[in-house]
């Protein structure tokens, strides 16, 4: 008898819908300052006090291209490009008690220094409040009244502002909850103690408040940036981070060869949905213990040695889907309960013979995202890079693109070394699941695993990046994210929209 189909093949279709719905921005907030970018400079905000337009400062022309909502304007350095845009002082731009400052972001290949000067109204003449994003990781750095509020190195790891990709950055500063938060695609990845703003008269500056450009200079695109006279909450936040969905790459159209959702299963559910091209049912078999559900990332997930009577490990036979090509991909949310020692095992066709195993590491004290790969000739090819933690839902990604082997945390590339386009094949090996299917250890992976999805054809950075973001709201890898935009917006529905959304737990 045909397996049911499972609930988010029936779901995502309505869930991608209501999520366009978000598009028109949180409700019950004031924006006191709005730049669009949709061919003009002009703020065209409602509920502010005087019309702060920009101009470009500093010679050179601005130009647009299209954005996440519409058209976006871009900063560069190159000759004839404006490198600053600028608004004289007004009160909307000193920021009140309560605040918002958001846009949608996507900076170039050039920001790789010490200090990219995204937004500020600092230098010029006063110095009220200054964003860039700073240090290697391209971090939120954020001072406020002449003084650092959060440096861009702090949480590192999630706290990274990608290159060449659309995301959502926003700072908040709640009175209420006595905090000034950093958010990036709506998760909160850094926070100090919050301080009033005052206004001391500064001009407010996109890219720089310097001109000629210098190594301090923002270059990208930007599109809709905002500033609030209240703290939006992260429902809000989540709403506007969804809009990214349809202006990033939609997943592959084809190559799923297993997927399992672990909605109180442990089935490959790849059959049914169109992107898959398996050949066979890689359902995965417990042991150890029994397979217990939980609350997840996206909808439900597997326990997985958290508990006494929790299977510890999972296996399938080979099949030529287990029996990944060169080039392929792993990805998943993780959410691990105990990072002690040098392995926790995770995905791996590795025992009596070795193809890939995929897995955190310990390096030097980091737990890191780890991809070995067998090649062709028996060299161990191996990436370990970026620093999950413990007790947090994390998207976590594998890819052999052919050159190279990447890994991803959080939709961002944190590592990559090149292999030489073959892999070895196994003839005998099946999949493991949280340890090797024929070769059993202590190295095992404990915590719980939700939405894992096997590819025979890699990834690009722009869908490991999507996927992440489906997730967030709380929506599989399997959505089809490619739908037309709507007309309009329903405010009614964002209720519906609160139940796909993200749902950070810990154990």
């Amino acid at each position: 008898m045909p397996r049911p189909l499972p609930y988010r093949f029936v779901a995502t279709t309505i869930l991608t819908t209501i999520l366009l719905f978000s598009l028109a921005g949180p409700a019950h907030a004031v924006v006191v300052t709005r730049y669009a970018f949709d061919g003009d400079l002009q703020d065209t905000a409602g509920g502010g006090g005087t019309a702060d337009h920009l101009s470009v400062f500093g010679g050179g022309t601005e130009s647009y291209a299209p954005g996440i909502l519409g058209q976006a304007v871009r900063i560069d350095t190159a000759g004839g490009a404006a490198h600053r845009l600028r608004a004289a002082h007004s009160g909307d731009l000193g920021l009140a008690g309560d605040f918002t400052i958001e846009a949608y972001v996507k900076p170039d290949s050039n920001n790789t220094g010490e200090w990219d000067r995204f937004l500020t109204k600092w230098a010029d003449g006063g110095n009220d409040w200054h964003w860039a994003f700073r240090r290697a990781n391209n971090g939120l750095d954020f001072f406020e009244n002449g003084t650092q509020r959060f440096d861009g190195g702090t949480n590192a790891a999630q706290n990274t502002v990608p290159l060449d990709i659309w995301s959502h950055v926003a700072v908040v500063g709640d009175s209420g909850t006595n905090t000034i938060t950093g958010y990036i695609n709506g998760d909160a990845v850094v926070s100090s103690a919050y301080v009033a703003p005052t206004a001391n008269g500064g001009a407010l500056n996109f890219g720089n408040f310097q001109s000629p450009a210098n190594g301090l200079q923002f270059t990208g695109m930007i599109d809709d940036a905002q500033i609030h006279d209240t703290a939006l909450t992260v429902t809000q936040l989540q709403q506007r981070a969804a809009a990214l969905l349809p202006g990033v790459e939609p997943g592959p159209a084809s190559g799923l060869v297993s997927y399992y959702p672990f909605d109180g299963d442990t089935l490959d559910q790849a059959m049914a949905f169109s992107q898959n091209t398996g050949v066979s049912a890689d359902d995965l078999t417990p042991r150890g213990g029994t397979a217990n559900f939980v609350a997840g990332q996206v909808d439900q997930a597997l326990r997985v040695g958290v508990s006494a009577g929790d299977t510890t490990d999972l296996v399938a036979a080979l099949s030529p889907d287990v029996s990944l090509p060169a080039a392929y991909a792993i990805e998943a949310w993780i959410n691990p309960s105990d990072l002690g020692g040098p392995w926790q095992r995770l995905v791996l066709n590795w025992g009596a013979q070795m193809s890939y195993h995929f897995a955190i590491r310990d390096v030097g004290g980091v737990d890191t995202v780890s991809l070995f790969h067998q090649q062709s000739n028996g060299a161990n090819i191996n990436i370990d890079a970026g620093s999950v933690v413990a007790n947090e839902w994390q998207h976590i990604a594998g890819v052999a693109d052919g050159t190279n082997l990447n890994v991803y945390l959080n939709g961002v590339l944190v590592g990559s070394t090149p292999y030489d386009g073959t892999i070895n094949l196994a003839t005998t090996e099946g999949l493991g699941i949280g340890d090797s299917a024929s070769s059993l250890s202590t190295i095992k992976f404990n915590g719980l695993l939700d939405d894992l999805a096997i590819w025979a054809v890699p990834l690009t950075p722009e869908q490991v990046n999507n996927h992440y973001l489906l997730g967030l709201q709380g929506l599989p890898v399997t959505t089809n994210s490619a739908v037309p935009e709507p007309a309009t917006a329903s405010l009614a529905l964002l209720g519906v929209l609160a139940l796909a959304r993200r749902r950070r737990r810990t154990m």
